[in-house]
């Protein structure tokens, strides 16, 4: 979460992340992810056409991201929100003999949004646009017939969910890096 949200109160906690892919006919995909690092959950429902020709690969697709967070502490604090995302993507990608790269643009919207303290609800919006990302990614062979995933994301965002805990009332567009380290099964 970059600084002028957050403030002082900084936590860096990796979010467990697992990504699904179903192929279908024609070159289409269900994609699908679930992700929580206790405090933020999220999952995530997708599709996405994808053509290669050669060694270059080109998906287009959308994905509508439902995520939920808590924080309970005895008696004194209950604060919890909820919001859908939709995000809209391309990726092109370039395969090498054992690597591929995959440059991945997306822009965000804020479906809906609310944050509650007890059954009071303080902050509430809808239908907004958040900003855009771009990510370069690199997977090659691991063990066996795994792969390593790193990437690097670069967001441009007025409204990161990840920072529901914060109570922003920061609303410029921030960019800050988010980082990838993944296994493909």
């Amino acid at each position: 979460v970059p600084r002028p949200i957050a403030e002082e109160e900084i936590r860096q906690i990796p979010m467990l992340d697992g990504n699904f892919r179903y192929n279908l006919p024609l070159n289409f995909a269900l994609t699908g992810r679930l992700g929580s690092n206790y405090i933020t959950n999220l999952a995530s429902i997708g599709a996405s056409w994808n053509i290669s020709y050669g060694r270059l690969a080109l998906s287009v697709g959308d994905y509508s991201t439902l995520w939920y967070g808590f924080a309970t502490m005895e008696n004194s604090f209950d604060v919890s929100a909820i919001g859908w995302l939709n995000t809209p993507h391309v990726s092109l990608g370039f395969a090498f003999d054992e690597v591929l790269i995959t440059v991945r643009a997306e822009v965000l919207y804020i479906t809906a949004r609310s944050t509650r303290v007890g059954d009071i609800e303080i902050l509430s919006e809808k239908n907004t646009f958040a900003g855009g990302s771009i990510g370069v990614y690199t997977e090659q062979p691991f063990f066996r017939n795994t792969h390593i995933l790193l990437g690097l994301k670069i967001n441009n965002l007025s409204n990161a969910y990840q920072s529901w805990l914060a109570f922003s009332t920061f609303n410029d567009r921030l960019t800050y890096p988010e980082f990838s380290i993944g296994v493909i099964l």
